[in-house]
């Protein structure tokens, strides 16, 4: 019945909440073995279904979010399995506006979609400079599912996955960029 934060990154679920919000918080993971220390991206960490960058006798053993910029708003938005409530598609997006409307920075986090969380930058990309509105955020999240090898199974076939991915994205950035207002 219990879990850390620490250990469900390090065990790297590809449907597990936490990486695609660590993707889009920037986290970052301070990582040991031996004497050896090294600082892990989250971007870097999660490099395939339960593979992380953590090598062979080494733990985690910080995780470091850095704080959120003023006109900064946050959202995860997931279709969770009825059993276990891990994401069939699970999305976090942190969305920073400019005072006159247009996104300063966004960061989307996907997770469950494929084998492994990952950033959708082709929708970051599309909606940073640009004014945030519903026209704005329909463009982003078709782009969300971008480079994904989405994954197929009893909970949904890869379709399904990229149409979820476009939806939940669609639903994060809106509620990221309401809370950011």
């Amino acid at each position: 019945n219990r879990g850390t934060i620490g250990g469900a990154i390090a065990h790297a679920d590809p449907a597990a909440d936490y990486p695609a919000v660590m993707m889009a918080s920037e986290a970052t993971f301070r990582i040991a073995g031996g004497t050896r220390r090294r600082t892990v991206r989250a971007e870097r960490m999660f490099a395939d279904a339960y593979t992380t960058a953590l090598d062979e006798g080494e733990i985690l053993v910080q995780v470091t979010l850095p704080a959120m910029q003023t006109n900064t708003g946050w959202s995860y938005q997931k279709l969770a399995n009825r059993a276990s409530r891990f994401a069939v598609v699970g999305v976090a997006a942190l969305v920073t506006l400019a005072d006159d409307g247009s996104c300063a920075r966004v960061r989307i986090g996907i997770t469950g979609a494929g084998p492994f969380a990952t950033r959708a930058r082709a929708a970051e990309r599309y909606l940073a400079g640009r004014v945030v509105d519903n026209a704005s955020i329909a463009k982003a999240s078709e782009r969300a599912a971008k480079g994904i090898e989405f994954l197929g199974d009893v909970h949904g076939s890869p379709a399904y996955r990229e149409h979820l991915t476009k939806e939940m994205t669609r639903r994060a950035l809106t509620e990221a960029a309401g809370r950011a207002a």
